[in-house]
């Protein structure tokens, strides 16, 4: 009974020997490694102990674990011909933690791989700009009298578009206009002093763009629809302008006392003809603002910005979206 019952605890007391001596082990190990692993990054070209992106993480987390595996395994080489006890324990866990590693490595680069492609693309005008023009789409609304134009853009893959509230408003229809033919869209819901709407189409939207906040005075902006004197099919038109500047809700509140308490706009001389309405624009990190009117716009009366102006056009801004529909 004596010799039985010692077992166990002798067998504790050894793993937890070799677990400690593995650790003091490990860490220089592991130090070193991940020093190399320092070394050969920047020899390839970015700095491991800098910033790095996910797709540099993921092959960091690979070769680290196939190092830490091969270490383990030179390791248990070397305590192979050593029998006593807490070289045999420290023996197995080598063994053990080699599958553990390369596996960890493996699962773990699989991962960061995978959530750098799905994240959103970052701060950049090229690729945003690409998304945007295969995420925006032109808007047919059929009405009693006759049929209105816009744009419109997706903004998760589940098909959710938004577009201007005022190009489908009084609607019996909504298609998206593709070139292989019309597809119907849904109103799912709307906000008609916001002059937004969001509309549902029954296939997911393999391309859409993010919602961008509090853009900057005098930076690079495009408007992306489809305006009455272009194609309304194939690719978005874009032009081009700057964000002359943001008209905050105290401002349009200060005109306009009813307005929405979430209501702001951002003004921008990219061109806009009619048909760009519910386009998006965007700055170099994703959409700023729903197109929305030119300064001569009858519905802007009631801000008092009735008035003709050359190169003034309006959007709505992104923040005035995300608050009407809580997105």
């Amino acid at each position: 009974m004596n010799k039985l019952s010692l077992k166990p605890v002798r067998f504790s007391k050894l793993f937890l020997l070799g677990v400690a001596e593995a650790v003091l082990l490990y860490i220089p190990v592991a130090i070193i490694a991940v020093l190399i692993a320092g070394l050969v990054g920047i020899m390839f070209g970015f700095n491991v102990f800098g910033q790095t992106t996910k797709f540099q993480d993921a092959q960091l987390v690979l070769w680290l674990g196939i190092a830490l595996a091969f270490l383990c395994y030179v390791v248990q080489r070397y305590l192979r011909n050593r029998q006593t006890d807490t070289m045999i324990a420290l023996r197995w866990l080598c063994l053990v933690s080699i599958p553990v590693l390369l596996v960890g490595g493996i699962l773990g680069s699989v991962g960061l791989f995978v959530s750098a492609t799905r994240a959103p693309k970052g701060c950049d005008m090229t690729s945003t700009l690409d998304t945007a023009i295969s995420s925006t789409y032109p808007i047919m609304a059929e009405k009693t009298d006759a049929s209105e134009y816009g744009s419109g853009f997706a903004i998760d893959g589940k098909g959710t578009i938004v577009t201007a509230y005022h190009v489908v408003q009084d609607a019996k229809q909504v298609y998206i206009n593709f070139q292989s033919g019309r597809q119907p869209l849904t109103i799912v819901r709307t906000s008609p002093a916001d002059d937004l709407a969001l509309l549902k189409y029954s296939k997911p939207t393999p391309s859409y763009i993010n919602l961008s906040d509090n853009p900057a005075l005098g930076e690079d902006t495009y408007a992306l629809g489809y305006p009455g004197n272009a194609f309304f099919v194939g690719e978005a038109s874009l032009t081009k302008g700057i964000v002359s500047r943001t008209i905050t809700n105290d401002d349009v509140r200060s005109i306009a006392g009813n307005a929405p308490i979430e209501l702001s706009f951002v003004q921008t001389d990219a061109a806009i003809n009619p048909g760009n309405s519910g386009g998006p624009l965007i700055n170099k990190c994703g959409v700023i603002g729903v197109v929305d009117k030119i300064s001569d716009s009858e519905n802007l009366h009631q801000y008092g910005l009735g008035v003709s102006e050359q190169n003034i056009s309006y959007a709505i801004n992104s923040s005035t979206l995300k608050a009407a529909f809580g997105l």
